[in-house]
């Protein structure tokens, strides 16, 4: 599979633990998502976007993410992010073009600030995924913006590899059936969060298997 190179991003210790968090708890698309471009058009510009349905596994007790219900999501990643040190088996990938979003009904819930791509390729494993810091919530929704509280984001993962992730950069194209270990959505909110009907004091992770991605949009470089 072909790949691109991509920049270690350096980052507080306490930021770049909440990220890491994310992902250590270890059907046809019924409806379009709204992908907005986030910068002006720029024909030089190469990203991937796609999108995905994910059944909801566990909630944490935020009961509006009903166990079993379909989840509807899109991400963008930047496939020009460069590395500083192509060397280290794990990137954190930051680009002003990577982004996500996650509707639930008619509820969206946007990544805010950076997101980044994450990858690594271990000698036992190999991953891929796109992790918001923060996210826009609909009406009525409250959760604590703190930086490096929260986490969201999708994981594609095999353990042990099968050579579906290179050392040094990202997929130029994600295929479902490539990872078989891990195929998930994971919402971590690490301080509580209050929703219409209710509220979660302390950590509440909202956990879902992906079942169909889809890729929508491709900017060939001019």
């Amino acid at each position: 599979m072909k790949t691109h190179a991509s920049p270690i991003i350096r980052l507080p210790v306490r930021f770049g633990l909440g990220i890491l968090a994310c992902f250590l708890f270890s059907g046809p698309i019924e409806h379009a998502l709204a992908i907005p471009d986030r910068q002006p058009p720029n024909e030089k510009l190469r990203t991937r976007t796609y999108r995905f349905t994910a059944r909801i596994q566990a909630n944490g007790g935020v009961i509006p993410f009903k166990v079993g219900e379909i989840l509807h999501g899109a991400f963008t990643f930047d496939l020009d992010c460069r590395s500083r040190n192509p060397a280290r088996p794990r990137h954190l990938l930051d680009s002003p073009h990577n982004f996500l979003t996650i509707n639930l009904g008619k509820q969206t819930f946007l990544g805010a600030g950076r997101t980044f791509v994450t990858v690594a390729d271990f000698d036992h494993a190999e991953h891929f995924g796109v992790v918001a810091p923060d996210l826009h919530l609909p009406k009525g929704w409250k959760i604590d913006h703190t930086v490096g509280s929260q986490t969201f984001g999708v994981l594609f993962q095999n353990a042990p590899k099968k050579g579906v992730i290179a050392r040094s950069g990202i997929p130029e194209k994600l295929v479902l059936r490539d990872f078989v270990s891990t195929r998930e959505l994971r919402l971590t909110f690490l301080n509580g969060i209050q929703f219409p009907g209710g509220q979660v004091n302390g950590m509440a992770v909202v956990s879902a298997r992906i079942e169909t991605l889809e890729q929508v949009r491709d900017k060939p470089r001019g």
